[in-house]
């Protein structure tokens, strides 16, 4: 643990998106939703003082991607 009154800061800046789209079709008596996305982010750290302890200054960048289908009968 740092000293009492010792310095520290942290910015941290982030960016990203989340998207997604539904369509639904019908095959026979069969009812379909087919829902494809997908996000990301990056973030820009930037710490100092006794800050980097707990954070450490950098970036970072995180996605991932889906689908689902949904059918009812």
């Amino acid at each position: 643990i740092g000293l009492i009154g010792q310095s520290r800061h942290f910015t941290i800046n982030t960016y990203g998106f989340d998207a997604h789209n539904n369509s639904r079709f019908e095959t026979g008596p069969v009812r379909h939703t087919l829902t494809v996305g997908g996000d990301a982010f990056k973030d820009y750290v930037d710490t100092g003082g006794f800050g980097v302890v707990f954070t450490p200054s950098g970036d970072r960048t995180v996605s991932g991607a889906f689908v689902q289908l949904k059918s009812n009968y």
